[in-house]
């Protein structure tokens, strides 16, 4: 078997799946009150392949996908656990090298698939018309159309830099939206779940369960919540806060979005020192006028300041990291407010280095 640089198990060898059915079983038996297990792939780089091996690509190759060979073995396992274990699903990834539909196979009733938005521009609707998300919403249609226990695992921040701007707020409504009208069942929407963070974690998990809880809702509606939480939230100032959500929507709109993508991609900017100097003043502005405006008695002036990090975030890292004090304003603030991660993966450092962006610590 050649994995290459992917970890993935051969999913035709007999004996990893006696040992994956025995420990679906046993953790089954341990938690009598599971409704839903995943077997699923492990995460994969882009480029994964899964199994090379003769018989695993006989299946995808058949299947036109590495789909083939995954579900070919979740079915099994699913009927072989149905009698057992009734009202259990079994859930995999459509995640990456998976995430096409297979042309002959079906998933078993008692199967969840899982397709996964990774790839996606989250600063254009999924079915706006963007060129990165044809393939995505392709897929979802073929999925779609063969699968009655759909689900979602979709994005919603930059898990490069988890305390710079991600201006999806508007695409929200519209994502939701297009995965409810399209017989998708199950929605897991992945923010930072690792950290405080300094940007709208706030607003948009309340957004998010808003429109989960009803998709049907009218575009005016989800922002009549949206402006009822910023002022609730945020006080007096919030309509400037409002102004930098719209603004920044707007720079982001102008080019793509991925969940990897350093800040300057994401508003926009070009390399010009005025350029980035000019947009960063635009942008502080608005929560200056904000934190002017908020209430210090009633942590509204705190979560205002908490939100804004992202803007200090934006300087130091378009306009060099400056002097050591700035830097270490920064993270005096995060310490303040419990943010403990950059990025997607380890803690923050005890001590960084103050002479370097916080984009390096």
């Amino acid at each position: 078997t050649s994995r290459e640089r992917d970890a993935q198990p051969c999913l035709t060898d007999p004996a990893i799946y006696e040992k994956v059915l025995a420990g679906v079983r046993k953790r089954l038996r341990e938690n009598p009150g599971a409704r839903i297990i995943s077997v699923s792939q492990n995460d994969s780089y882009p480029e994964g392949r899964g199994c090379q091996c003769e018989n695993c690509r006989r299946i995808d190759e058949r299947e036109g996908t590495p789909m083939g060979s995954l579900l070919t073995f979740v079915n099994r396992i699913a009927g072989d656990i149905k009698d057992e274990f009734p009202g259990v699903y079994v859930d995999t990834l459509a995640y990456r090298y998976t995430r096409k539909a297979p042309k002959h196979l079906r998933p078993a009733d008692n199967v969840i698939i899982r397709l996964c938005s990774i790839e996606c521009c989250f600063s254009h609707p999924l079915d706006g018309g963007c060129e990165r998300n044809l393939e995505f919403t392709r897929d979802f249609d073929e999925w779609a159309s063969i699968c009655s226990n759909l689900f979602i695992w979709d994005y919603t921040t930059d898990f490069l830099y988890y305390n710079a701007p991600f201006p999806n707020l508007h695409i929200l409504y519209d994502d939701i939206k297009y995965f409810a009208d399209r017989n998708a069942v199950g929605l897991f929407e992945q923010g930072n779940g690792q950290s405080r963070n300094g940007e709208f974690d706030e607003l948009r998990a309340y957004l998010i369960a808003k429109m989960m809880w009803d998709p049907d809702m009218s575009r005016e509606r989800y922002f009549e919540y949206m402006d009822d939480f910023l002022e609730g939230f945020y006080g007096a100032g919030w309509k400037h806060i409002r102004e930098y959500i719209d603004e920044t929507a707007k720079m982001a709109a102008g080019g793509h979005m991925g969940i990897y993508y350093p800040v300057d991609m994401i508003l926009g900017v070009g390399e010009g020192a005025d350029e980035r100097k000019q947009t960063v003043a635009g942008l502080k502005k608005y929560w200056d006028d904000a934190l002017a405006l908020a209430d210090r008695e009633n942590g509204q002036y705190s979560r205002v300041e908490k939100s804004s990090l992202q803007i200090k975030f934006t300087d130091l890292y378009l306009n060099g990291a400056g002097s050591p004090s700035e830097t270490e304003k920064l993270y005096g603030l995060m310490k303040k407010y419990g943010i403990d991660r950059v990025r997607e993966g380890g803690p923050l450092a005890g001590t960084p280095d103050f002479g370097k962006s916080p984009a390096e610590w």
